[in-house]
């Protein structure tokens, strides 16, 4: 967690007095619990010491470290902001509760990474919605050129999202978003201290559908961290005040 100030608690705790005295309303315009923006549905943020499970801290969608060898993803002190998942070329995070014929047809996903060297192909995956058959019908990728979110269809239609810039060892925000019936993606990518690259906003091709994906994260050779689903698509306004 983002440590507070110390006078930033106290002059809250006064207002909140002399707001209760007034006999005022009051609405919080962002997230406390992450940092700013809009409340996720569900809330990683990877503050574990040991074991396989990934808690949501504030929803019901936990998630489990899975690998195909031995070696799972491991836990780190060294986050963006305090713990998080340190990944090698193998492992994932998988998230049950949204897989399947729970995965829903709108959301946003957010999570900061941080690449230490590229994979052996050049693409790393992020995120991913992938069927039994191993296509993925919703994928972001980091390559050489940038961040890529990609929409596959059954029929091998292809549209895609692409950001510049996905430098090594810096830390990235990268926030995802879908909505299937209203034909509407999403992507933001924003390195650390710095001004978020354009928005991209795209739409699905032709013969999309999702039927029984599983919902997993991943960042072969790098770090990831602060990982929230949001259960719609985020607008502009949200998505530039996320942290």
């Amino acid at each position: 967690m983002r440590p507070a100030s110390v006078h930033g608690p106290v002059a809250f705790a006064l207002f909140l007095a002399g707001c209760a005295l007034a006999g005022c309303v009051l609405t919080l315009p962002f997230d406390e619990l992450t940092g700013g923006g809009p409340r996720p549905t569900s809330y990683y943020p990877l503050d574990e010491t040991a074991g396989a499970t990934v808690p949501d801290v504030v929803g019901p969608n936990p998630g489990v470290l899975e690998a195909d060898g031995d070696e799972l993803p491991a836990w780190t002190t060294a986050g963006k902001r305090g713990g998080a998942v340190d990944f090698t070329d193998d492992g994932w995070i998988e998230v049950p509760n949204l897989s399947e014929a729970k995965f829903p047809a709108r959301g946003t996903i957010a999570f900061w990474v941080k690449l230490r060297a590229r994979a052996g192909s050049d693409v790393t995956a992020l995120f991913l919605a992938i069927e039994p058959d191993d296509v993925a019908p919703l994928g972001v990728y980091v390559a050489p050129g940038g961040v890529y979110f990609e929409r596959e269809g059954r029929g091998g239609d292809k549209r895609e999202s692409h950001s510049e810039g996905a430098p090594l060892d810096t830390w990235l925000l990268v926030a995802a978003g879908w909505d299937v019936d209203a034909d509407e993606t999403v992507l933001l990518v924003r390195p650390e201290g710095r001004a978020p690259f354009p928005i991209q906003r795209g739409g699905f091709p032709s013969g999309f559908a999702l039927e029984v994906p599983t919902v997993i994260l991943s960042a072969a050779l790098g770090t990831l961290d602060e990982v929230r689903y949001y259960d719609r698509l985020l607008t502009d306004e949200e998505l530039k005040v996320l942290d």
